[in-house]
């Protein structure tokens, strides 16, 4: 899988070693309270992650799974995906970060870099996403 990047961020395949980072965000219940399928050990966070690095081996890949990392420091501080379906050259992206990470602009980040891989190397005709906001962050935003 290729690796994207954007200003702040490297947007690079999971790895197993991602295991703890990955679980700090995806296992704390502020974090992933909208999220179906949120983990809660760190033994689902592994399992999720060792899934994802299966799926990335499939040919043609329809599950693109990525980390989320500054570009500064190398610091895990989320996680993105881009789902395809290959028959109708369509997919679906989505991104969580760790909440310390909230509100710098990471997540239009992520979502442009994934939207032109998709557009530009997958050959995409359309990408959805679903937005689901913390109510906090939507009235702070008023």
């Amino acid at each position: 899988m290729k690796t994207l990047y954007s200003e702040n961020l490297k947007i690079r395949p999971l790895q197993v070693g991602d295991k703890n980072s990955v679980h700090e965000f995806l296992g704390d219940f502020e974090n992933s309270k909208y999220l179906l399928g949120a983990t809660s050990s760190i033994e689902e966070t592994e399992s999720f992650i060792n899934k994802a690095i299966k799926r990335s081996k499939d040919i043609p890949i329809s599950e693109y799974h990525y980390a989320v990392v500054l570009r500064e420091n190398n610091k895990l501080i989320g996680s993105c995906s881009l789902e395809v379906d290959i028959p109708f050259n369509e997919a679906e992206l989505g991104w969580m970060l760790n909440k310390r990470f909230w509100s710098n602009g990471y997540g239009t980040q992520i979502a442009r870099a994934l939207m032109k891989f998709g557009f530009e190397d997958l050959d995409l005709l359309y990408v959805t996403a679903e937005i689901q906001l913390h109510t906090s962050l939507w009235r702070s935003a008023v």
